[in-house]
């Protein structure tokens, strides 16, 4: 983590870090931390991503910081969809019962799709 924010701060004088409020089990409020992959650059047209950032999305390492948020109990490695403020509100009555749950870095259908991936490749004897 600490060679990947120094990389970071060679290639852009921005924030290492980004953090973005999300609602957590039983609606408690947190910050989601993970590494700043845009420009900050405000003049810059559609936030474009700087080259380290690219790599990193394309990897999935801009969100190894959430490892923090897990280590505080705040999410976990794995369950539901973890949701912004923004998103949290607009969902139904019916939707917000996720709320009620961890949410996890990685999502459970995540996982359910990819080990039925696996299966459906493996050659059954």
């Amino acid at each position: 983590m600490l060679l990947l924010a120094l990389f970071m701060k060679v290639d852009t004088q921005a924030p290492i870090f980004e953090r973005t409020w999300h609602v957590g089990e039983r609606g408690k409020l947190f910050k989601i931390i993970k590494y700043r992959t845009k420009s900050a650059n405000r003049e810059a047209i559609n936030q474009n991503t700087t080259q380290i950032g690219k790599w990193m999305h394309k990897s999935g390492l801009e969100n190894l910081p959430q490892l923090l948020n897990v280590l505080r109990g705040e999410i976990g490695l794995f369950g539901s969809r973890c949701w912004t403020l923004e998103d949290a509100i607009k969902l139904t009555p019916e939707a917000q019962k996720q709320l009620n749950h961890l949410p996890g870095i990685i999502s459970s259908w995540e996982v359910e799709t990819e080990s039925s991936v696996l299966h459906l490749d493996s050659q059954v004897s």
